[in-house]
């Protein structure tokens, strides 16, 4: 497991999947809704809800914007970000 990077990063493939699932709304409706992550290592879960692995910023204007923390990329590790 790598904690280096800010965010959830895995194989292509199931990321895609998850980013299509979880529908993330750019204007941030709906982030209470969405379900809680589980990660199963070595038998231990680790949950991770929304208010972790949505990225909600505000921008110079004052809008506030909401994203996936979360990209794919050609690997078949995951790295959970810090």
């Amino acid at each position: 497991v790598d904690t280096g990077t800010s965010l959830i990063v895995g194989p292509s493939g199931p990321m895609k999947t998850l980013i299509s699932t979880l529908n993330v709304q750019p204007d941030c409706s709906g982030i209470n809704s969405l379900p809680t992550l589980s990660f199963t290592i070595s038998g231990q879960v680790i949950n991770v809800p929304p208010s972790i692995y949505v990225i909600k910023e505000t921008t110079v204007l004052g809008k506030t914007q909401c994203a996936f923390g979360g990209q794919g990329a050609s690997t078949t590790m995951w790295i959970l970000g810090d």
